[in-house]
Formats: C-alpha cells, structure tokens, sequence
C-alpha cells in the first residue's frame, strides 16, 4: 500500500533537506463523525506561512492499494483520493536548532454544518431523520451512504443553533438503537457514510476483510488446524497484517459495570413518581454467547451503573437507558495493534473503520482468537513506509479454540508447557 500526501511530500523532495523527519497520517472511528489528519516534520527555520499553511486550507490524502504481484511488475490499482480534510490548527514548536511542526487537520464537511433549522420528527426511525440531515447539507452530497434502519421510532426536535453534528449525537443517537445496539455515525476512509452500531457490524462474517497475526509461535502441530480455521472464516485472499506490538484489554474503563445497569425513571405525566426497570442490552448473539465474565461471581454486581432520567415518556425509555449507560459492554475486549504491515492480497477493498478481521495470537487454541471489528483504524507514513495502526472490539469469547487442545496435546510437536483447557462453564453466558 502507498500513501500520498499532495503538495507537502513534494515540497519535502525539494527542500534539499530543509524538510526532514517527514511523517503524515489519515484515521477514522466509528466513534467519531469525521475523519483526522496530521503532518509533522522539522525544519530549521520554515514558519508555516512559508508553506501556506492557513487554516481552513484543503488538503489531500491519497492512497494506492498493491498487491504482491502488482508490486514486482511495478504497477498497481488506480490512485483513490481520502476524505477531503481541511486544516484545523498548526502547532510549531522551536529551539535555537530546529522548528518541530505538527499539522493539524479534519474533514472538510466538518466545516460546512447547517445550524440554521428548526424541525419536529415526529414519529420517525432514526435512519429517516439521518438522511434528511444529509439530504439537507450539499457538503454531504459526495459521499455513498450506508444507513441501516433503527429497532425503534421515536418524536425529535431539532432546535435554531444546533449544528448537524450536535443534533445527530445529543438529539438523535440517544433515543435509538440498532440491533439492539448503540447507533454509530461516522464517514469512513472509503468516503462513505455509516449510520449503524458495534451489533450490526459483527453480526455476520461475511464482513471478515483478512488477518491480523499478532506473532507466532512455530508450531508444528497446529499449522495446519490453524490454517483451516482461517479458510473456514471466509478470509482466503482478503488483507494480511501482522503487528509485533500490540495491547490486549478486557474490561477496560470499568467495562463491567454495563452488564447489569439500571435506571431510575421519573414519569412525564407525574414527575414525582418513579420506578426501576432494567436495561434491555442483549449484547451476545446466538453464536457468541459466551463473555470475558466469571458467571459464579456475577452476583458481586448487586449494582452497577445506573442513571436518573427525569421527565420522559416511558414508551422508549429503556433506549435512552442503554445509551446514557453507554456502549460499553459491546466492546468488553478490545486489542490495540500498532506498527502493522499491511499486504493487499487483491487490491478491491480499502480497510476500513467497521469491516472485521480475524486475530491469531501467537497461542493458536487462546478464546480470544477469532473475528474482532476495527473500531479505528489509521494509515500513516513515518521514515517513507506506510504501516497501519488499528483498534478492534467484541465482547465474546470463542471457547471452540481451546475445545481443540485436547486432541493435540499428546503431540510431540505440541510445545506449549503451559495449556490449560478452558472451562465454559465458569463463563457467563450472556441472553
């Protein structure tokens, strides 16, 4: 893969060596609505106007998708164009030496957000009301649209001052869900736009796009269990990565605390009344019903977090419920892979924030292996090579991993000193 920054990495060219330490990037989120940028590199006297480097000016990010083979005839697919992003803010830190730069950008339609309308939806899935605000802004006209439709319908109201990224995340999102999950509004790499959730985007495998390896342990004896695990996944010819740093999280930021939420809610017609009622989260699919959980030690979550909502009908409260708790128990296990090596096995896709990829450990048969979704994704370039920095979630474990120990372990190949069979039934098996 080759990124190509327009304008500054010709600049850099011919600097003669004005310009050093060259280092650029592009990133999503399914958490965050637009796409980021930066530029950093040093100089020993440029201030940014130098560069015209105003604020609001437009610059862009490219990319060319290689495969192996393309890559030794010296050709590859036609160059795509990023989202467009506009810079946000430059910082230029000096000394007696040198001026450390860092460029700071967003997308353009960041910039070109209606605030000037007044509306009632009354009675509407919030994907109706996702594409009249996009209908409505010609900034958003561009993009492809990949909008699924809510579990729910619900009564909005869009005041005079709310821009399109307010109204969406504080007035909309709140309110809906989508399969039974928190919806996510985002623009994506490939310059489309997603109105879905965490559930939604790992619900099948048809959405598995390749391999994160994150090392290996050479052995023998499951080399061939491993790869039929993968030809099983779909993956044949999809996107290899292997990271050799990587972080591995279960439970981050009090995820637990998710698993039993409750609410106190306060009655429209009779503010002064109140009851409890329990939060409908269903996180765990058929398939995927096994969480990063001791089952036996569930009753110490006597409570959890619980929130207040005061003055709201009832019809959908428990969607407002979910939300205000947050989407926390969508992702209980979340791996943070840096530095990764990315080859293109057929240069048709560009990976991006929510397509799915399946993860080996270097332990082949640990639960945690199997299909995560990338939740953030960043392609950038330090020292003239591309590597990609990615976030994946889920909050399942997959136990047929370590289920297949057993049939190895009297295997002279069999290496691991340390194996332990897991056991389901301490697991907590979500509904």
């Amino acid at each position: 893969m080759k990124l190509i920054l327009d304008g500054i990495e010709g600049l850099a060219e011919k600097s003669q060596g004005e310009i050093k330490n060259l280092e650029y990037g592009i990133r999503s989120s399914i958490y965050e609505i637009f796409p980021t940028a930066y530029v950093k590199f040093n100089t020993s006297y440029i201030t940014p106007d130098a560069l015209n480097a105003w604020l609001l000016t437009i610059q862009s990010f490219k990319y060319q998708l290689i495969t192996p083979e393309e890559d030794s005839e010296n050709k590859g697919s036609e160059i795509k164009e990023f989202p467009k992003v506009a810079l946000k803010e430059t910082d230029s830190q000096g000394t007696a030496q040198s001026i450390l730069h860092y460029f700071d950008y967003k997308a353009e339609c960041a910039f070109s957000q209606n605030d000037d309308i007044r509306d009632c939806y009354v009675d509407k899935h919030g994907n109706k009301i996702i594409e009249d605000v996009l209908d409505r802004n010609p900034k958003f006209a561009g993009f492809e649209r990949n909008i699924k439709t809510t579990d729910n319908s619900d009564t909005i109201y869009r005041t005079l001052g709310e821009t399109d990224e307010e109204f969406i995340s504080k007035a909309v999102n709140p309110y809906f869900a989508i399969n039974n999950g928190c919806p996510l509004f985002y623009i994506g790499l490939d310059n489309k736009i997603n109105y879905t959730s965490l559930n939604e985007l790992s619900k099948t495998k048809d959405n598995v796009q390749g391999i994160l390896r994150l090392g290996s342990s050479g052995n023998a004896a499951s080399e061939k269990w491993r790869t039929s695990k993968e030809k099983s996944a779909a993956i044949k010819g999809g996107v290899e990565l292997n990271s050799s740093t990587w972080r591995l999280r279960i439970g981050a930021d009090d995820t637990y605390k998710a698993l039993k939420p409750s609410a106190f809610i306060s009655s429209f017609s009779n503010p002064y009344m109140s009851q409890t009622t329990k939060a409908i989260y269903n996180p765990a699919m058929k398939e995927k019903t096994y969480l990063p959980v001791n089952g036996n030690a569930l009753t110490l979550l006597k409570s959890s977090d619980s929130v207040a909502i005061t003055n709201r009908p009832t019809s959908n409260v428990h969607y407002e419920m979910k939300n205000l708790i947050g989407d926390k128990v969508e992702r209980l296990i979340t791996i943070k892979a840096t530095g990764a090596t990315t080859i293109y096995k057929k240069a048709d896709h560009l990976l991006v924030a929510g397509d799915q990829l399946f993860v080996w450990f270097a332990y082949e048969y640990s639960m945690l292996n199997g299909i995560y979704t990338i939740t953030e994704i960043e392609y950038k370039v330090i020292k003239g090579t591309a590597q990609c920095n990615l976030v994946l979630a889920r909050n399942f474990v997959d136990p047929t991993f370590s289920d297949e120990i057993d049939t190895h372990k009297d295997s002279e190949e069999f290496v691991y000193k340390f194996a332990i069979t897991g056991q389901k039934s301490v697991l907590f098996k979500g509904n």
